[in-house]
């Protein structure tokens, strides 16, 4: 009865743990692996999966992140853009990259603030009608495509709740809605949290003004200035409750910030304010008195960062610290120009420090090497490339070529280049780009990164993960004589060049964030909801974003004009964020600028007057080391989730396996399902779901071979191997079969698709009820299988057992009922008595199945991933790691 929107997953997964230990606490003994908490993404996503067939989107749609929505409209924007549009456009923004980005903040704006086609069709402005235009043959190519930017997932959301029949249902079963981080929410996120609560009213709202830092990503401070009076209107009263008390901050810390905050301007002149006027009190309890908030101020940029290296350095020789990752120093940007003076003065003392989003990925060993390798293959030269990246292209080949000790290597890749050259006009190589990359993680050097250096192994998965993007961008079922040059242009000049033009973060653990042993190195964003011991801020005399020119365009057309003057923006906007970076310091809070780069004039209430850190540390060093240390506090750690096919089967045919897709998330090169399965899974889902709200035209011929040839096509556009126009044909059969049998089955669909879970203390384990019936007896647990029935061996017969009967457990769990009948139902078999296979739902069969499932958690925990028994050679010949594992001896290549 509860939906707790957070901001981030890992939020989502700290909040569900606490609720947990305060359920404990208090002792209620309801199961809470229902509790539906999360981000508004993931919420919005769950509404849709359950509605979809109210939607314009269709099994298997593809949410499109920042990188890939600018991959999608470059790949489409001469589609989106046409004629005198285009013209417009390249004029303004010069080249179809840059277009495709700006173009971006302009759509996603357009969807969040409700801007309609009509009023930017009948705009002021050429510009604005010409947007209409492009916005409107975008959001058709989107859904052609069956993909969804986050603007348009919320959207799509929104207009779910919008449906008085579908938002009776959503809304039906929600009591209480909570949203944490209000002032980082938009005009559309907010409808849809009000539109959520709007059965009972009930809504609490958390937020905090001043640490509204995402206006850039269309965050409105509004929602939470004015949230008391939308209440009001909305549900017709509000309870407000003011948190004054940080109980994270020394009192000096407090104090300087909140006097620096109440001294700012906070209004337009006229008597309104933009601010909640309030004044932040220390923690009654803390009793320690000294000078926690100082200076560094150096000569040039480098002196400023030698003297912050020093005073790192004195922190952790006074034991002021006990590891170099409780101080953090805070940028504004982290990128090489501003980061790279304190990672220098950090190094020349032997100090590591952590900066994992200064966008340095392409700048690894083994990243270069790895592109040095791909460059090599496919003989990528300087014609018609970008200089900066041809240079970087050159640079990585440099190395390679004199890189002599890997002669294997290059070996291999000398043969695989004769292997194309000799491609004759109808020969293909059954091979793709992430085959290549396989073959050679199995070589030296890339094969000692992947056992002996985590952080390397990591950013060859994220380059794996760049491969699968490509793929899906510019599907190619192999490489032949015919579009191997094809291939080539595609990869560097349009993939491989932006992606490294846009940045890429390198790997961060969420579960160790801050490695031990390293200072980190973050922008105050990124630094947004933690606390360090000790805080540096840097950058106080970078220059301020002005206003923002999409909504300078587009105001006009909003549904609400922007709250805050133009003018204004850009003081109060940094205000914001450095009141988010002061604010992250617990003991110590030290600001840094040079006399080459003077502090903003806007920071002079709170560095006017600081002592120098040189004045201080003698007083710091004298403290007692009590001041430093507190009650260490037990970090909450998100209850991992698994589900039995993705994780659990997974394991138990290979840990191996599972170490690199599950545990590394390596992509593989090949999807594992068929197509044929897909199909006519993907289909059934939609019948039931479309039949259970009532819709009987569903189960006729002519409306079953149009959702399969739909759902064909979109299929066929992203399975990259060759499909035989035979398995539209076989699956309208298996799906007509199986709806002429099973009619009066479907008159009672209890849930389709059903989303289970069962809290095992340590765990969540998850699955999917194919298909739940009610009966007069009870519930019966159906679970498709599109294939005919076979003859198997009685050990897999038992994996299907057990699956069957946790999912029943976790049913039973759910709604009290027992049920009665577990079946698998195989598509492929002309008779209904062939088709289903029934198994007994037995409390043993459920606990020792759940003991298995505790044995395998408890492997994965421990990282136990050694392969005693190789699996089945069918098993390895189908999995990118084959060669690793050859080359290792895991397996017998003879096998």
């Amino acid at each position: 009865e509860i939906v707790l929107c957070t901001f981030t997953e890992k939020a989502a997964h700290e909040m569900q743990n606490r609720i947990a230990a305060l359920a404990q606490k208090i002792h209620y003994s309801g199961d809470l692996s229902y509790l539906r908490i999360d981000t508004i993404h993931s919420i919005c996503n769950q509404l849709i999966s359950n509605h979809l067939h109210h939607t314009p989107l269709s099994n298997g749609y593809q949410t499109l992140e920042e990188f890939t929505e600018h991959l999608f409209l470059l790949k489409h924007f001469r589609e989106i853009c046409q004629g005198d549009v285009l013209n417009l456009f390249m004029n303004k923004w010069e080249t179809a990259w840059n277009a495709a980005g700006e173009l971006q903040k302009y759509f996603d704006k357009i969807t969040e603030e409700f801007v309609t086609v009509r009023s930017l069709s009948s705009g002021k402005s050429q510009f604005q009608r010409y947007l209409g235009k492009a916005y409107s043959e975008y959001q058709q190519i989107l859904i052609r495509e069956n993909c969804v930017t986050f603007s348009a997932l919320q959207k799509i959301a929104y207009n779910l709740l919008k449906k008085p029949k579908v938002a009776d249902k959503i809304t039906r079963g929600i009591r209480y809605v909570f949203v944490d981080e209000y002032q980082d929410t938009n005009f559309l996120q907010e409808h849809i949290v009000l539109k959520l609560a709007s059965a009972t009213g009930n809504i609490c709202v958390v937020g905090d003004e001043d640490q509204a830092l995402y206006r850039f990503r269309g965050a409105t401070v509004r929602n939470i200035l004015e949230f008391e009076s939308t209440a009001k209107k909305e549900f017709r009263c509000c309870k407000r409750i003011d948190l004054t008390t940080n109980y994270r901050s020394h009192a000096q810390i407090i104090h300087a910030y909140d006097c620096w905050m109440a001294s700012a301007d906070w209004s337009e002149g006229d008597g309104k304010w933009f601010r909640t006027d309030k004044t932040i009190q220390p923690d009654p309890a803390a009793k320690a008195d000294y000078r926690s908030v100082f200076s560094i101020t150096g000569k040039d940029i480098n002196d400023e960062a030698e003297q912050f290296a020093d005073f790192v350095a004195f922190l952790k020789r006074q034991d002021i610290i006990e590891d170099y990752n409780q101080v953090a120093l805070l940028l504004y940007s982290v990128k090489p120009l501003y980061s790279n003076s304190y990672l220098d003065a950090l190094r020349r003392r032997g100090i590591e420090a952590f900066c994992p989003r200064a966008r340095s990925y392409f700048e690894r060993a083994e990243i270069r090497q790895m592109m040095a390798c791909f460059a090599e293959l496919f003989d990528a030269g300087r014609q018609d490339m970008d200089k900066g990246f041809a240079d970087y292209l050159d640079g990585c080949l440099n190395e390679f070529k004199h890189a002599g000790a890997y002669p294997l290597l290059h070996e291999t890749i000398g043969s695989f280049k004769e292997e194309i050259a000799l491609l004759e006009n109808d020969q293909e190589l059954d091979r793709r780009l992430s085959d290549y990359f396989y073959r050679l993680l199995a070589l030296e050097p890339f094969a000692g990164y992947m056992r002996e250096n985590a952080s390397q192994m990591r950013n060859l998965v994220i380059f794996s993960q760049g491969l699968d993007t490509f793929q899906k961008f510019y599907p190619h079922p192999g490489l032949a004589s015919h579009n191997h040059r094809e291939i080539r242009e595609q990869l560097f000049r349009k993939f491989l060049y932006f992606w490294q033009y846009a940045g890429v973060n390198e790997y961060e653990d969420a579960e160790n964030p801050f490695p031990a042993g390293a200072v980190p190195i973050m922008t105050i964003h990124q630094a947004k909801g933690l606390e360090f011991p000790v805080v540096v801020v840097g950058s106080l005399g970078e220059g301020r974003s002005g206003g923002n020119e999409v909504d300078r365009v587009l105001h006009e057309l909003y549904q609400r004009q922007p709250l805050e003057p133009e003018k204004c923006i850009p003081r109060f906007d940094a205000m914001r964020l450095y009141y988010v970076a002061f604010s992250r310091a617990k003991k110590l809070l030290v600001l840094t600028g040079n006399q080459r780069r003077q502090p903003n004039a806007l920071f002079d209430t709170i560095w006017s007057g600081l002592p120098q850190w040189s004045d201080v540390k003698d007083e710091l060093a004298g403290l007692p080391k009590s001041v430093w240390y507190d009650e260490p506090q037990k970090p909450v750690v998100a209850k991992p989730r698994y589900s039995f096919t993705g994780h659990i089967k997974m394991y138990e045919t290979c840990p191996r396996q599972f170490q690199f897709y599950r545990e590394c998330e390596f992509r593989p090169s090949r999807p594992g399902e068929v197509l044929l399965g897909l199909l006519v899974h993907q289909t059934i889902e939609e019948i039931h779901r479309a039949f259970k709200d009532g819709d009987r035209t569903v189960l006729n011929e002519e409306s079953i071979h149009s959702r399969v040839k739909k759902n064909f096509d979109l299929l066929r556009r992203t399975y990259m191997q060759p499909v035989d126009s035979t398995l539209e044909e076989e699956a309208c059969r298996q799906i007509i079969n199986y709806v002429i049998q099973n009619r009066e089955e479907l008159e009672h669909i209890f849930e389709a698709e059903l989303q289970v879970a069962v809290d095992r203390g340590e765990y969540i384990l998850t699955g999917r009820v194919d298909l739940l019936i009610q009966r007069e007896h009870g519930l019966e647990v159906l679970d498709f299988k599109t294939a005919r029935r076979p003859v198997v061996p009685d050990d897999v017969l038992l994996d299907y057992e057990r699956q069957l009967c946790a999912y029943a457990s976790a049913v039973e769990r759910r709604y009290g009922k027992k049920p009665g009948k577990l079946s698998i139902y195989w598509t492929g078999e002309e008779r209904k008595e062939d088709a289903l296979m029934e198994f007994p739902y037995c409390s043993d069969t459920v606990e020792r199945a759940e003991c298995s499932f505790d044995a395998v958690v408890t492997s994965i925990k421990k990282k136990d991933f050694c392969v005693v028994v190789p699996p089945e050679p069918h098993v390895c010949k189908r999995c990118d790691m084959q060669h690793l594992c050859i080359s290792e001896g895991v397996i017998d290549p003879q096998a």
